[in-house]
């Protein structure tokens, strides 16, 4: 909307990167073990170095979330370009329930409990056309971008690296979801 910039969120890649905490959380649930197969040269990079390689093409992937209109109730956009996204990445479990949750199973079975870690894709401001993004002296203004569009961009990229170093669950399966309103 006019004048509403909504929240403000400050990355400093080089000080602090916020995705190698939150992927690596993400991570450490799972057992870690790898596939042999080799995937644009990310063969056996550990947590830190996948966030710090990629912080870019995070950041980017995050202003370029920022820009998808989500009005609660209505994200069936920022939910495609989620899906369209993770395919083009390989993740190719990843499909969109019928609460247009787009959800990213790993180890989920009857017998495993399950963890679910989630980042909703709604923003509070009703626009149906692109969002307005700016960016000024390393701040992102969008709407919503701090929240949770910054969280939706870390649990897309957690998505990433788990489904290419093919981490097997230890005891537990575990839920990725892109989830529709709060």
């Amino acid at each position: 909307p006019d004048g509403q910039e909504g929240a403000v969120m400050k990355f400093q890649f080089k000080q602090q990167p916020y995705q190698a905490d939150a992927v690596a959380a993400v991570v450490r649930v799972f057992a870690g073990q790898s596939c042999r197969k080799s995937w644009k040269g990310y063969r056996g990079m550990n947590t830190n170095q996948y966030a710090k390689t990629y912080e870019q093409e995070a950041y980017a992937l995050l202003k370029t979330l920022a820009a998808i209109p989500a009005p609660s109730n209505h994200e069936e956009k920022r939910a495609a370009f989620c899906l369209e996204w993770l395919r083009n990445q390989g993740v190719s479990q990843a499909y969109i329930d019928e609460a247009q949750n787009v959800v990213i199973p790993f180890g989920v079975t009857q017998e495993n409990p399950v963890a679910v870690v989630m980042a909703h894709m709604d923003v509070v401001f009703e626009d149906q056309e692109a969002l307005p993004v700016r960016e000024e002296e390393e701040r992102l203004y969008a709407p919503g971008v701090g929240d949770d569009t910054a969280n939706l961009t870390v649990l897309l990229m957690a998505a990433r690296y788990l489904s290419q170093s093919c981490a097997v669950p230890r005891d537990m399966g575990v839920l990725l979801v892109c989830n529709t309103g709060e």
